[in-house]
């Protein structure tokens, strides 16, 4: 009798993608998605420094 272990599953036979092959792929999409956040944060603070800077203008 086999057993399948978590850490290494089955290779695919229906043509599904493994955990393994999936591996790359997750890493590019982490790597685009860190890119595209970090982007989006600087986006932010540029608006938030702009607006900090106007509020204190109006005070003034």
């Amino acid at each position: 009798m086999s057993t399948i272990s978590p850490d290494h599953p089955p290779s695919s036979t229906d043509g599904e993608p493994t955990l393994r092959s999936l591996d790359p792929k997750t890493n590019t999409l982490q790597g685009y998605l860190d890119s595209k956040v970090s982007s989006l944060h600087k986006i932010m603070h540029g608006h938030d420094c702009r607006h900090r800077q106007f509020e204190a203008e109006v005070i003034n």
